[in-house]
């Protein structure tokens, strides 16, 4: 019982240290997102190419929007 109220008190003096409440400029990595935009095998090219879905209905399209959750 003696040794282990000697290893609690050991673990949560060890645990704290100061918290500078923010981030550190030097540890945050710059974030990249990337999109391949692909149709039926090939790039998508706004307002230029026409695709074909799988029932033969032919399309084009102009207007690409994204919606990015979590």
């Amino acid at each position: 019982m003696k040794y282990i109220l000697i290893v609690i008190i050991a673990l949560s003096l060890s645990s704290c240290s100061k918290d500078t409440g923010g981030f550190d400029q030097q540890t945050i990595a710059p974030l990249s997102i990337e999109f391949d935009n692909i149709v039926g095998g090939k790039n998508l090219i706004l307002n230029s190419e026409t695709y074909t879905n799988k029932t033969g209905e032919r399309f084009n399209i102009s207007l690409l929007q994204y919606y990015i959750s979590n």
